[in-house]
């Protein structure tokens, strides 16, 4: 079975793949086991269709798989699998940036996890940075990264008015985002600068805010201190590289956006006075 697999091996995302040309002869649990191993595999479930004329089987494949993993037999389904299997390879525990490809239509999965950290309490030599602990606010480089952040439903379920984003000032007050590996890099083309507000603005971080306190309004950008127990600001959305073959649990501080292993399902977020993740 493959639950007793993933159990055995849960460091890594099973992918199962579900070839099918007709359901006569399931019951009713085939719904159910279809479920089942999305839940298990993190919206991982690949489907191939071998009947397309079977009305029932193609509505109910293309209702079971994960988004843009339904395929037919036909001459591109190993090129279309190898796509799928190379796009589960990709995986975050936490938010996860996709972006719906304009002419495929299909979904696709970048290396870029958010994880918002939110603290009770902060110390006065807390900065936006160390809001982190390691990592980086999220690095706002394009309209997509924007939208990620602003319409993403694990981040409206928080309903902030306001969190850090990673781009300050460095020592030479150029204005730089952080990478992964915490090197800097300019700022480039895409800003967001909400009205009164731009690259000239006293104070040397950067923060979104909400005109409406939560996601109704967009999260435009604004300068501030980089001392949250100054600005009053102790939220942030920090970036975390997406596990892959080579980069996985073992590699990865924060593993595949999450700051404690998948088989360690966590409660907080971190230490020392965070709110709680639900």
């Amino acid at each position: 079975m493959i639950s007793d697999a993933y159990d055995e091996n849960d460091e890594r995302i099973s992918v199962p793949v579900l070839f099918s040309s007709s359901l006569n002869g399931f019951n009713a649990n085939i719904t159910d086991f279809a479920a089942y191993m999305e839940y298990l595999t993190g919206q991982n479930l690949i489907t191939i269709n071998y009947n397309q004329s079977d009305a029932t089987l193609t509505s109910d494949l293309n209702q079971w798989a994960s988004d843009s993993f339904n395929f037919t037999n036909d001459a591109k389904v190993y090129q279309n699998l190898k796509w799928a299997l190379l796009q589960a390879n990709c995986y975050c525990d936490s938010a996860q940036l996709t972006v719906r490809d304009p002419k495929t239509g299909r979904l696709e999965r970048y290396a870029d996890c958010g994880l918002i950290t939110s603290w009770q309490e902060v110390d006065q030599n807390m900065t936006a940075l160390s809001l982190c602990e390691g990592d980086a606010p999220f690095a706002i480089t394009s309209q997509a990264k924007f939208d990620f952040i602003q319409y993403h439903d694990y981040f409206a379920d928080f309903e902030t008015d306001s969190f850090y984003i990673g781009l300050h000032r460095n020592a030479q007050k150029h204005w730089v985002w952080w990478d992964y590996s915490l090197k800097e890099f300019p700022l480039g083309n895409f800003t967001a600068w909400a009205s009164g507000f731009n690259s000239s603005s006293t104070g040397d971080c950067v923060y979104g805010e909400s005109a409406t306190g939560d996601d109704n309004s967009p999260y435009l950008w604004k300068t501030g201190s980089c001392y949250p127990y100054l600005s009053d600001i102790t939220t942030t959305v920090c970036q975390h590289r997406a596990c892959d073959a080579d980069y996985d649990w073992q590699s990865s501080m924060h593993v595949c956006g999450m700051p404690n292993k998948r088989n360690e399902k966590i409660k907080k977020v971190v230490k020392h006075g965070k709110k709680d993740l639900k």
